[in-house]
């Protein structure tokens, strides 16, 4: 499954989100869960 979060500039509030949802998902045995900032870093 993928579950993209976007917000203007992928800087700020997506990347907050993108990484409290891992958080709360890594706790399941059962998922592997990754993050992938697609934003971050072009500038």
């Amino acid at each position: 499954m993928t579950v993209a979060i976007g917000c203007t500039g992928g800087k700020h509030r997506s990347v907050a989100m993108a990484e409290a949802l891992a958080a709360l998902l890594q706790d399941n045995e059962q998922l592997t869960v990754r993050v992938l900032h697609r934003d971050l870093g072009r500038e």
